[in-house]
């Protein structure tokens, strides 16, 4: 009777332990995912403020879409310029269950764009989505400049 009293109290601190450890090791993921992220979210909105589009468009994984996008920038000419942008927020989620996308990751951007044909200047606050796969972060497509709220 004892002993099983004696094994409990002696196992149980162990798992608490266990738990702290699981989420220590999950908040350190959390920390490099988002610096990996900050530092790609940087690259791509200085790529997009210089007019840099083919390594903007590195951060769209379908090549299909991602010539579609360039050609459409570099064809008939880009209607929106971005002129300056400050990363508000980013805020990454859980892992997920999906077999393609690990996670997904919401930025907040404040962005300055010049509509070219008509020299109008707008300053607005946008979200994109992010998603994780394998490979690195990559932007949703359609969320190139983002989404006004």
């Amino acid at each position: 009777m004892l002993l099983p009293l004696l094994l409990a109290l002696w196992s149980s601190p162990a798992q608490p332990g266990a738990a702290e450890r699981g989420a220590r090791q999950e908040l350190r993921e959390v920390k490099k995912e988002q610096r990996a992220l900050g530092e790609v979210v940087e690259f791509y909105w200085r790529s997009m403020r210089w007019g840099e589009l083919i390594p903007a468009s590195g951060f769209l994984a379908d090549p299909g879409y991602q010539a579609e996008w360039l050609s459409s920038q570099t064809e008939g000419g880009a209607t929106m310029k971005v002129q300056s942008y400050r990363i508000l927020r980013v805020d990454i989620g859980p892992p997920l269950e999906d077999q393609d996308r690990l996670r997904e990751a919401t930025l907040v951007v404040q962005i300055e764009t010049l509509d070219v044909a008509t020299q109008v200047l707008d300053k607005s606050t946008r979200t994109q989505t992010w998603y994780r796969l394998g490979s690195g972060w990559f932007i949703e497509p359609g969320q190139e400049l983002g989404l006004a709220p």
